[in-house]
């Protein structure tokens, strides 16, 4: 009896594979499979039931095999109770539940090693384990099983029984949760690390130099100004609201030569406490850099001179910085604003995710000073742009990483002359072939996840939110968030689902 979603994760093909050479060599036991098949098998085009069918016809018409479909919980045991095995070949499995509900019933319980479930079952103790890699592995276990005597069958369903109960109860696990919830809320704990995916991450101990003799707690916020006198004093405002006090302002005026916005500089030296630098044009990566350098702050942060913060941005963010070794930079969600209205969604920036694309707001994050000094500062050879980005691949290469708050503290302004406007295909392919040039190694290091990122989700530069899909196409005279919400709800309603799947593959695909 195989126990699962027919997916593929779920090694539903591997088994039924298995058993037909098991027949083929007059195995007599017939395959019973309990499962929604509803889940679109994309190699295919179809169901993964409707594929099963198609390729396994024979060993249904023979009754070696059967499809029973969903089952509703409460009824599993009725048909599970007299299978000589319950059968669980997944082919990648985080937790198990199904192992747990099979050996909670006293079920004899043949499952792969590739999971979570190899941590549960104690080999020919309380259950069976098989590998996938290893040829014959699940046809020497099914063997050990069918021969079982009856007092072996009824020792390992105890064993089964009683593994459960003892471990993984409701009352067990609770007991376990709520230890440690007391232990992670105890405040003589301090978790000082980021759990990051990738271990090449540093902590101030492991790398520290003097670059700069920098002010304790204090933040350094640098706004690059090039003729933005319409919407810098709003920039200002928004800063001083911060709930974060302990803060400099440091307004770079990148040759500005517009009157108003030269005379706006003057004003506002006036008018608020802020430290200005007064350079010749030389753009925005280098405007960074010099404010950088100047920066008293142990913590430092850019804002272009259009855009704004929530009042508690900088604060959350340097909590952070203060309490985990690990982290070098934050960010948040941005907020659209101005000409336009949505959000974007920031991730926390981990290759290869951030070598396909942007995933994170990298022109309003909050540093650790040094660590811009050392690995962030913005390459003036990025002519178009991207530069920020580019310094976040630079630090995070370095082994310097970053969060994202999951919070909107960030208002992006979007307006019809912006830099990020001025764009064109041709300059962005310009500017990621320069980033991927530059940063070959890491680039190399993951060029397989990147091209399987790529061919599933399309190019990073049709990008703009992380979190839409771009490639639908099936629906190309449709805008696209639409195009997404027509398919969501189709996908559930049954009685459209084969003729959406069927007109996709026959009509659509051709154009995809």
């Amino acid at each position: 009896m195989f126990f699962g979603k027919l997916t593929p994760q779920k090694g539903c093909l591997e088994l039924i594979e298995y058993f037909k050479k098991l027949w083929h060599d007059g195995f007599d036991y017939k395959l019973i499979m309990i499962g929604g098949g509803n889940h679109l098998y994309h190699p295919e085009g179809i169901d993964m039931i409707d594929f099963i069918r198609k390729k396994y016809k024979n060993e249904i018409v023979k009754n070696q095999l059967q499809l029973l479909g969903s089952v509703k919980p409460e009824n599993i045991r009725k048909y599970t109770e007299n299978a000589k095995a319950v059968l669980i070949p997944s082919v990648v499995e985080n937790l198990p539940y199904t192992v747990i509900e099979s050996m909670a019933q006293g079920q004899i319980v043949l499952a792969s090693i590739q999971g979570g479930q190899s941590e549960i079952i104690d080999d020919e103790v309380d259950g069976f384990l098989f590998d996938h890699k290893k040829a014959d592995s699940f046809a020497d276990k099914l063997q050990i099983i069918n021969s079982l005597s009856k007092e072996n069958e009824i020792n390992i369903s105890k064993n089964a029984y009683n593994k459960i109960v003892n471990n993984y109860s409701y009352n067990v696990i609770y007991e376990q949760k709520l230890k440690l919830l007391n232990i992670l809320l105890d405040s003589k704990n301090n978790y000082t690390e980021f759990p990051f995916k990738s271990v090449n991450s540093l902590t101030v101990e492991q790398k520290t130099t003097n670059l700069k003799l920098q002010t304790s707690k204090l933040l350094s916020v640098v706004i690059p100004y090039f003729n933005m006198g319409n919407y810098v004093e709003e920039t200002i405002q928004s800063i001083l609201k911060s709930t974060y006090r302990n803060l400099e302002i440091i307004l770079v005026n990148d040759g500005t030569n517009e009157q108003y916005s030269i005379e706006k500089i003057s004003e506002l030296e006036k008018k608020y406490k802020i430290q200005v630098i007064h350079k010749k044009n030389e753009g925005l990566a280098l405007a960074r850099n010099d404010g950088a350098k100047v920066a008293n702050g142990k913590f430092l942060a850019f804002l272009d001179p259009d855009d704004t913060i929530e009042p508690s941005y900088y604060e959350k963010a340097i909590n952070v910085l203060l309490n985990k070794n690990n982290v070098h930079f934050v960010g948040c969600w941005a907020k659209y604003f101005g000409e336009g209205k949505g959000y974007w969604a920031t991730f926390t920036t981990e290759p290869p995710y951030l070598l396909a694309h942007n995933m994170i707001n990298s022109s309003a994050l909050i540093y650790k000073t040094e660590a811009f000094l050392k690995s962030g500062l913005n390459d003036p050879k990025m002519l178009y742009g991207m530069e920020d980005y580019e310094s976040v691949i630079n630090m995070v290469k370095n082994g310097y990483k970053g969060v994202a708050l999951p919070e909107p503290l960030w208002n992006y302004r979007v307006r019809k002359n912006s830099m990020a406007r001025a764009f064109t295909i041709e300059k962005q392919l310009y500017l990621y072939r320069t980033i991927a040039e530059k940063h070959h190694d890491i680039f190399a290091k993951f060029s397989s996840e990147i091209t399987s990122i790529i061919n599933t989700n399309g190019a990073g530069i049709s990008f703009d939110n992380p979190t839409l899909r771009y490639n639908l196409k099936s629906f190309k005279f449709i805008n696209i968030r639409l195009s997404q919400y027509i398919i969501e709800r189709f996908k559930k309603l049954k009685v459209l689902r084969k003729p959406m799947i069927f007109i996709n593959k026959t009509i659509f695909a051709k154009n995809k």
